[in-house]
């Protein structure tokens, strides 16, 4: 005899040879072979229903809802979860760490050639650092910002890396009205630092990056167009708050904040210069509802035509005319 079998019959209806299902043993005890001839039919005759999960997988309203459910779970992650995660983990960096990583960041740029050695004398640093300084020092509990200054061609940019460094370009020093408009930047940036932007940018892409490899298995360009697309939308959430801080700190220091409109109306008109000195139309920059949208970025080798300090950021026009509204208010 081959090994044996033991199986509970649990249900209703008839058994073999219509025998009732109620007057069945509980248990059906015997050989494999047996089962496997007899055992089966008992048990389908005894009407033992398929289990749920097994019902719920061969209806297709279950796989709809259960589609739907984990898409919104997903979403609902992805727009209050994620966030709310990121911004603490954010918060409890320690200093040596963010320092670590802004170094990383400028070593790799620097060997990448993106960022050259500055030509602005050591006295231009020094006037910059000690406007820049005295803004921090007036601000409750402020820890000091690095300050450095390179080189990118011509682009005038300035922005504030992760662990709260800020770097600033010759382009935008150059481009710059006055050192007023300078300070104003800076405020912007620091706002950026103030906050923890750039730690919660990086923490919120980091984890949307590894969920993505997780489901794809490796980056597609689904996944990447994700990232990309959670960099943007947080990024001009930022912006706006960078702007407040711009314009809070510049009226503390009696500043006009009419200079950075300026500034900012330069870097656009440059801009704006380099996109149609070749004929070419600039599609993306079609007026939409009365509003100016927002360029879609290009190669490097044309730095003017989307300023990194623009790209990402709230429309420009809108920018420049609440900086003028400030001053007088």
């Amino acid at each position: 005899m081959g090994a044996g079998v033991v199986v509970d019959v649990l249900g209703v209806g008839v058994g073999p040879e219509g025998v009732p299902a109620g007057r069945l043993p509980r248990r059906f005890v015997g050989p494999v072979d047996v089962f496997a001839t007899a055992g089966v039919g008992v048990l389908a005759a005894a009407g033992r229903p398929d289990a749920m999960v097994t019902r719920w997988q061969q209806s297709w309203r279950m796989v709809v809802v259960s589609l739907v459910l984990s898409v919104a779970a997903v979403v609902a992650g992805y727009i209050w979860v994620l966030p709310v995660v990121a911004d603490r983990l954010a918060a409890n960096v320690p200093s040596s760490w963010s320092d670590a990583l802004d170094n990383v960041v400028i070593g790799q740029l620097q060997r990448q050639d993106s960022l050259q050695s500055t030509e602005l004398t050591t006295e231009e640093q020094q006037r910059l650092r000690a406007r820049f300084d005295a803004v921090v020092a007036a601000q409750p509990n402020a820890a000091a910002i690095k300050i450095h200054f390179f080189r990118m061609g011509n682009m005038p940019n300035a922005f504030a890396l992760p662990g709260g460094s800020i770097v600033f370009l010759d382009g935008l020093v150059k481009m710059a009205p006055n050192d007023d408009a300078l300070v104003g930047v800076f405020a912007h940036e620091f706002g950026h630092v103030k906050h923890r932007h750039g730690l919660r940018t990086l923490l919120r892409t980091a984890a949307v990056s590894a969920v993505a490899a997780w489901y794809f298995g490796d980056f597609t360009s689904l996944a990447n167009a994700a990232v990309i697309a959670s960099q943007l939308s947080y990024s001009r959430d930022f912006e706006l708050q960078a702007d407040d801080t711009a314009i809070e700190l510049m009226k503390a220091n009696k500043l006009d904040t009419r200079s950075l409109a300026e500034l900012f109306r330069r870097m656009r008109d440059k801009g704006d210069e380099h996109d149609h000195s070749d004929g070419t139309k600039d599609g993306d920059a079609a007026k939409t509802s009365g509003e100016t949208a927002t360029k879609a970025p290009v190669k490097r080798s044309n730095p003017f035509s989307v300023p990194e300090f623009l790209s990402t950021h709230p429309d420009i026009d809108r920018r420049i005319e609440r900086f003028e509204k400030a001053s007088g208010s």
